[in-house]
């Protein structure tokens, strides 16, 4: 995935109207790319599971505006853009003083989307700005998020899911090295589990009232 300095947000076109978020995080790549459009919404970090373990605090949010356009080949062929810009900011751990530190967004991601993998390109054709990829009509914006955010995250940057006695948020061995390798996200059995306490802890800090799905998640332990 790439990953950018943003350049000033301006959507694919002058007539592109904002879409509202949608609750499944499902959108749809034609709306977005034949009409021009775009989608704009704001969510907070935790709402990203696989980000949580390495959250200092609930604090911080994450603004994204997903535009997209049609581009045409040399050969005439049709293909769909999306264009992703991720901002904002959340609290990790410092890797040197284990201190909540903000690690701020400035991310600037392009997809090419193709219907099949015999339509792809030669890989050594993809440019270092664009990743392309096989899709269907609806795009998981949440995960494409989710994992610009991982890539963008320093290696070092230590797990911040396990609580000392006093209360305090203490680093955890592992870091975002291990939440990501290449270009897919490969999660480690100590990251899965770390998931879990992360989700658990930040739902006692808020209040909110135990799901017993997530209970019956924890129980599962990935294969050694």
């Amino acid at each position: 995935m790439s990953t950018m300095p943003s350049k000033p947000r301006r959507s694919a076109g002058s007539n592109a109207l904002p879409l509202p978020w949608p609750a499944d995080g499902l959108v749809s790549t034609d709306r977005l790319a034949r009409l021009g459009l775009r989608l704009e919404g704001t969510l907070a970090p935790v709402d990203f599971l696989e980000l949580q373990p390495f959250l200092a605090s609930r604090e911080g949010q994450i603004q994204v505006e997903l535009s997209g356009k049609m581009l045409t080949d040399q050969l005439g062929s049709q293909q769909k853009q999306l264009r992703c810009i991720i901002s904002g900011w959340f609290d990790v751990l410092d890797a040197a003083t284990l201190m909540p530190t903000k690690f701020e967004l400035d991310i600037d991601s392009r997809v090419r989307l193709f219907a099949s993998e015999e339509g792809l390109p030669p890989l050594e054709d993809e440019p270092d700005d664009e990743d392309f990829i096989v899709s269907g009509d609806r795009f998981d914006i949440r995960a494409h998020v989710q994992e610009e955010i991982l890539l963008a995250l320093p290696s070092t940057t230590p797990l911040a899911s396990v609580s000392a006695p006093d209360g305090h948020l203490v680093a955890k061995r592992g870091g975002a090295a291990g939440a990501v390798a290449g270009k897919g996200r490969q999660a480690s059995p100590e990251l899965h589990n770390s998931r879990q306490q992360s989700a658990a802890k930040l739902q006692a800090e808020s209040g909110e009232k135990p799901n017993p799905f997530a209970k019956l998640a924890a129980l599962k332990k990935p294969p050694a």
